[in-house]
């Protein structure tokens, strides 16, 4: 299995970076949990020599909070759509409160 990294800036312009407009409510609710849709490229490859790998540092490019309940379910199930893809079959349920 590879490594991957995400590069930790996000787009500084606003129409490439919808968290800006939700700020406040991420502040007021620190604790939740939230779906996001991320627009992401591969910005650089780390070349760690020492170790035999090349690891893909990814950039996100655009990024959209989704406040819109259905929205967010029908992201959920795509979600776990590509997981189970991914994981070769369905799995366990996403929430720690549907377990």
């Amino acid at each position: 299995m590879g490594t991957v990294k995400l590069a930790a800036a996000l787009p500084k312009e606003p129409d490439r970076n919808g968290l800006m407009a939700h700020a406040g409510a991420l502040m007021r609710r620190p604790g939740d949990q939230r779906i996001m849709i991320v627009v992401v490229d591969v910005r650089t490859i780390e070349d760690r020599k020492w170790e035999g790998i090349r690891v893909p540092i990814l950039g996100i490019h655009a990024a959209e909070l989704l406040d819109d309940e259905n929205a967010s379910d029908q992201a959920r199930r795509l979600m776990e759509n590509a997981r189970d893809r991914r994981q070769g079959g369905r799995q366990l349920p996403f929430d720690d409160d549907d377990a």
